[in-house]
């Protein structure tokens, strides 16, 4: 019996991976999580077994990706972004009101035109996190996992098309400007020995498991982040999270939701077409203003202040920001600032709204 489970789930998980090869060759975002669970799903259509343990893997998957995370919470890190610590609070108080404000707007309007959708799974899919932190986040509340990816997905593709035109328009209304916060007196930090991998390993697994004993919605994901960024800071080093580890634990996820499809789920992503639409319109401008106020308020160029305020991933912001010429350290840091902070933030704002 636990040879067959082992099997199932090897052949699940090389189906995810040869699925994630391709995804990624059509260049389709998020291409670990959702070739897998689509994968997975299109297997258990046809009958084959997946009878693996959602929560050692989900446990595993979020500890993985909360070192991930944590690689961003460096003492040089915080030292640059103290250098420009109030634009960076206004940017992260803004995306979380942006997520809130589509959260409540998507309640309402799915409520007043006949779909039961709950105030929990309303703000969860507008939260402006990374999808894999998002998804576990979801997990955690019990919210419509597929649906959630649905949103998430929709507005990363929107965003991202709409970037791929953004030199062309800046640069023919708005002239360049060039401050960012890379400082030259900041000294490279040394990387992580191999040994000390294995302490960063522990104490990511020790935290993911305090965050998840306390409670706290995602609180694998926190607690591994938290207490992995800890030892980077107390050490005075920096580690590295290969993109494969990466993969491997967004693959996992992805085999976790598609376990949850269901066939009768494909008409309501249809009937919920619009509100994405609409949602994602009503994000836009939220951005869009976040980034206008940027832009005034600091020396960065337009490129840059729209690339900060654009809520996709953190990978393919760094491409987009490469290509249209942005400063990719400002880029960088304003996006970990937002990702740390709704992953940190959002679930309490979240918890806080449906009990009241």
């Amino acid at each position: 019996m636990m040879l067959q489970q082992t099997l199932s789930f090897g052949l699940l998980f090389l189906m995810g991976y040869l699925g994630y090869l391709l995804f990624r060759l059509l260049h389709i975002p998020a291409a670990p999580l959702l070739a897998s669970m689509v994968s997975t799903a299109f297997l258990q259509f046809l009958g084959w077994p997946t009878g693996f343990t959602d929560g050692a893997l989900a446990f595993l998957c979020s500890v993985i990706l909360g070192i991930n995370m944590g690689k961003q919470i460096q003492a040089d890190i915080l030292a640059r972004v103290a250098t420009a610590a109030r634009p960076i609070a206004v940017h992260v108080c803004g995306m979380l009101l942006v997520s809130l404000s589509c959260g409540f707007f998507l309640y309402l309007f799915a409520n007043h035109y006949g779909t039961d959708l709950s105030l929990v799974n309303a703000l969860v899919r507008t939260s402006t996190g990374g999808l894999g932190g998002m998804t576990v986040l979801g997990m955690s509340l019990n919210a419509d996992i597929v649906l959630l990816v649905f949103f998430q997905l929709f507005r990363q593709v929107t965003f991202l098309s709409l970037l791929a035109y953004m030199p062309a328009i800046t640069g023919r209304f708005v002239p360049m400007q060039s401050r960012s916060l890379s400082s030259p007196k900041m000294r490279a930090l040394p990387a992580f020995e191999r040994r000390e991998y294995i302490f960063l390993v522990c104490s990511a697994t020790i935290g993911g498991y305090l965050g998840m004993r306390i409670g706290m919605p995602a609180g694998a994901l926190f607690g591994a982040m938290l207490f992995s960024g800890i030892l980077a800071v107390i050490l005075k080093k920096h580690y590295l999270c290969p993109t494969q580890v990466r993969v491997v634990a967004q693959i996992g996820l992805g085999l976790i939701l598609g376990k949850r499809f269901d066939g009768g789920l494909l008409p309501i992503v249809s009937e919920l077409l619009l509100p994405a639409v609409l949602v994602t319109a009503v994000m836009l401008i939220g951005c869009l203003l976040l980034a206008l106020l940027l832009f005034k308020t600091t020396g960065y160029d337009l490129n840059t202040c729209l690339v900060c305020s654009a809520p996709a991933g953190m990978s393919q912001m760094a491409s987009i920001a490469e290509e249209s010429g942005a400063d990719m350290l400002t880029a960088s840091l304003f996006h970990a600032a937002r990702v740390i902070a709704v992953v940190t933030l959002y679930p309490w704002l979240v918890l806080y709204f449906i009990g009241m």
